[in-house]
């Protein structure tokens, strides 16, 4: 009776470790998702912007925030916008580049809600939306599409945030993906924005069945002792 609830047990948790990370994969846009810009920074877009998704393109949705990686190039507020795909790859119109590895990281900092308080409230006497201008206008000069002549409100976090980046490696990968956006699902090109993700991690295949069958040989292990 002990073998048959450790199996059980066994079993249960296999199915609940296959499950947890197909659930936490919904929770950000993927390929055939509609995303409508819901709220924003009002005086030039460059900040936080907040976005209903719509999986699949359907009727219910939840809320996403992420950074554009284009300046200069707009989403209109309210208007469905189609995920054509997640990549590695910025695009400009017909033509596509690869994300700047300094990015890659920022925002991957930014995913983890490393600057989650000065992006909320600020400090020094300057606020958390003018926090989020200078890590925008960051991001795209990095990219490259941003103004080489722009004054942040805070230049110390702004160079110190250069200094970390030109610290980094060439060419590594910290997590972060493109949504490629188009106006609509048959829309040619990049046509419209680029925004950043940061897919949570979700565990191989393989290893969850590893995991699942040592569950099942500690079950079979503890028997044979008793």
């Amino acid at each position: 009776m002990k073998f048959r609830v450790l199996v059980m047990l066994a079993l249960i948790s296999l199915f609940v470790l296959i499950s947890l990370p197909a659930a936490m994969a919904t929770s950000i846009p993927a390929k055939g998702d509609t995303m409508v810009l819901d709220s924003y920074n009002p005086s030039d877009m460059a900040g936080i912007m907040t976005f209903k998704v719509y999986p699949g393109g359907g009727t219910t949705y939840y809320y996403f925030s992420t950074f554009c990686i284009q300046d200069n190039v707009y989403i209109t507020p309210g208007a469905q916008d189609y995920v054509a795909q997640v990549s590695s790859m910025v695009g400009y119109h017909d033509t596509m580049g690869p994300l700047d590895y300094k990015v890659d990281y920022l925002f991957s900092q930014f995913a983890s809600e490393v600057y989650a308080s000065l992006f909320k409230d600020g400090t020094l006497g300057i606020s958390g939306q003018e926090y989020q201008a200078d890590f925008q206008n960051l991001l795209w000069n990095l990219q490259g599409n941003g103004s080489s002549s722009y004054q942040p409100y805070n230049p110390y976090w702004y160079n110190s945030l250069i200094t970390v980046t030109d610290n980094l490696a060439p060419n590594q990968h910290y997590g972060t993906m493109v949504l490629n956006l188009t106006l609509g699902e048959n829309s040619t090109g990049i046509d419209v924005q680029n925004m950043l993700v940061d897919p949570p991690s979700v565990p191989e295949p393989a290893s969850l069945v590893l995991l699942g069958s040592g569950l099942i040989a500690l079950a079979l292990a503890i028997r044979r002792r008793k």
